[in-house]
């Protein structure tokens, strides 16, 4: 019997031996390959894509900036710290209270430290500290400050230090600055005064990563008062205030010398171009970025101070378990002016330690 046109002989069932089938996998077998490949794929593309995920056996880019990890920050930041005369040489102390506030920075550890101090300007009679002028005597006193740094620091367990200086004459804080960034070899540096310690604990890997999440970014500084954005209004206007795209960061409106990060090279062209021997960035580049973005505040937004600036203040998450009171200063100013050692107070018959005052409510137990 014929059959009709189009159709196909229905095709026999393969044949399978009792051997093959043994062989085949059950679906179960089959989950537990799938997961088990999956799960070596996700490590593989974890040690080699960085910031890669595996989903299913295919490499997704992750949406979200990768963090970098604490143990990455030492390769990504380097510190420079600028030291003067003051009347406390030749005691370190102050110095010391400025690097041991290091240890509550979380990614901190093993930055490289370069300490520059800054020359002098002999001068006999009452001491001008902000200019560098001191009597012979007290730069003797300096030049024992800084090789009692040198014997402290360069073999330091945990902060190792280089040390340049005295320098040659008197540069003031910007030029030597830039003489200790000759030394930085990282992307970015972290720039700390003798008198500026660090009063709350955050990670400094969240600094880092918004530098690379925002490219327009080119100082980070840490705020010295509870609100900057209040103090801003009450100086410059209520234009000043703004919603927040980016939580972690505050628009600053002066280039403070106070603790900040910067990009080094960045920097490094910045006091080249802007800033003269002998002057402060913050007195002379810092004034002159002021009214510049003073004069544009009809049309300033948030969005257009990066763009154009890129000047802001870190702000922690909050409450964290690092910092659970963000509203609190992160950077204290000791003055370097007025500090007196614990030897010194004692000679006067002062208590040792300078009392400590609480501002704003009363912590427990006190």
């Amino acid at each position: 019997m014929s059959r009709p046109s189009g159709l196909r002989r229905p095709r026999r069932p393969a044949r399978t031996s009792a051997f093959s089938a043994a062989l085949a996998p059950s679906p179960q077998l089959r989950w537990v390959t799938l997961l088990l490949g999956t799960l070596l794929c996700s490590l593989l593309c974890s040690a080699t894509c960085g910031g890669w995920s595996c989903a299913f056996g295919r490499c997704v880019k992750s949406s979200s900036p990768v963090k970098p990890s604490v143990k990455s920050v030492k390769d990504a930041l380097s510190i420079v710290l600028v030291t003067s005369p003051i009347p406390s040489n030749p005691s370190t102390q102050l110095l010391n209270t400025v690097i041991s506030s290091f240890d509550l920075i979380e990614g901190l550890e093993g930055c490289p430290l370069i300490m520059v101090a800054d020359g002098i300007k002999l001068q006999e009679g009452r001491p001008k500290w902000n200019q560098g002028k001191i009597s012979e005597e007290r730069y003797q006193l300096y030049l024992e400050y800084v090789d009692s740094l040198r014997s402290q620091y360069e073999d330091h367990a945990y902060h190792p230090a280089k040390v340049i200086g005295p320098l040659k004459k008197r540069v003031n804080f910007a030029h030597a600055l830039l003489r200790g960034l000759e030394e930085v070899e990282t992307e970015h540096v972290l720039v700390v005064q003798h008198d500026r310690v660090f009063a709350e604990r955050f990670s400094m890997s969240d600094v880092i990563e918004l530098f690379q999440q925002y490219q327009e970014l080119r100082y980070v500084g840490f705020q010295t008062v509870p609100d900057y954005t209040t103090y801003a209004a009450s100086k410059f206007g209520k234009w000043v205030r703004c919603a927040l795209p980016e939580p972690g960061l505050i628009p600053c409106f002066m280039w403070y010398d106070s603790t900040h990060v910067c990009r080094t090279r960045q920097l490094a062209k910045l006091i080249e171009q802007e800033v003269k021997e002998g002057e402060f960035i913050e007195s002379s580049y810092g004034c002159r970025l002021l009214a510049e973005i003073r004069e544009k505040k009809d049309h300033w937004t948030w969005e257009y101070h990066m763009k154009n600036y890129g000047l802001f203040l870190f702000h922690p998450p909050s409450p964290t378990s690092l910092n659970p009171t963000s509203a609190r200063p992160l950077v204290r100013h000791v003055s370097g002016r007025t500090f007196l050692s614990s030897e010194e107070r004692l000679k006067r018959g002062w208590p040792g330690e300078r009392p400590r005052v609480t501002r704003g409510t009363q912590e427990k137990g006190s």
